[in-house]
Order: structure tokens, then sequence, then C-alpha cells
């Protein structure tokens, strides 16, 4: 797996929220223009010490094609949660399911990230797992990093 795929992986188990703000066809223009988030994401994963990082990117790799599929499904929610915000007249509720099918992508995708990084932790020798540190700061710290 690429750095790119798994930064674009990092972002949806780390920092959920924000994904269905940079999730979309153009992640790697996204990223290229904001590296104060992918150093964030960077950030993230040094909590994890280098046997678990290469187990994780490991584990990633080997399930990709799932993981693409999941960021396709987002990209196609957030396509139509757009084109529907476009329309005239505005339709709230079609708006509002459209959102909810956003929200479930990227659960979906958070969700098949976790489940990877647990079967990396299960796998894993306790004595690695012991080194696992807390991040320095908190979700809501991370979220100011990406102001304008």
């Amino acid at each position: 797996m690429t750095a790119r795929g798994l930064n674009k992986l990092l972002v949806a188990i780390l920092v959920p929220v924000s994904i269905l703000a940079f999730l979309s066809t153009g992640t790697a223009m996204w990223m290229w223009r904001n590296p104060g988030a992918v150093m964030a994401v960077r950030q993230a994963v040094d909590v994890y010490p280098p046997a678990l990082r290469r187990a994780i990117r490991a584990e990633f790799d080997t399930y990709r094609d799932t993981v693409r599929a999941d960021v396709a499904d987002i990209d196609a929610a957030r396509k139509r949660m757009f084109d529907l915000m476009r329309a005239d007249p505005l339709d709230e509720d079609a708006v509002r399911a459209a959102m909810a099918d956003v929200r479930q992508a990227v659960s979906d995708l958070q969700a098949t990230g976790q489940e990877h990084l647990l079967d990396v932790m299960r796998d894993a020798d306790p004595a690695e797992r012991a080194k696992i540190r807390t991040p320095r700061e908190g979700f809501s710290e991370r979220l100011e990093s990406f102001r304008d």
C-alpha cells in the first residue's frame, strides 16, 4: 500500500468527522495542498512503535481493494449529496437522506479500518502493544489544526 493510501485509511480511523471534508476523488491533490492535515495523520501514526506500523501497513496492503471500494462508496455518496444540494428546488429530505448515506459510508470505512487494526493488535506481541503511546493532542486540538 502506498503512503497516500495508508494516510487515507488512517484519516478515516483517527479523524472520522473530518473525513467528510477531505475524502474525494481528488484526495491526492488535497493532500498536496494540505500538508498540515497529512502531518496530523503522520503524527497519529507515530503513536505506534515501528514494528506495529509495519504490521499495520502490511495488513492494510492486504485489504486495499476493500478499502478502495469503501472509499469509492464515500465518493459516490458525496457526489450524490452535492448534486442534490445544487438542485433547484432544494429537496431537504433528499439532501438529509444523502447526508445519512455519506455518514454510513464513512462509518463503514472506519469500521473496516478498525477491524483490520484490531487484527494487527490481536497478533501483536504484548510488549509491542505496551509501547503504543497516547497521542499528545486530543481530537479537538487536531480539528483546530485544520482551520484556515
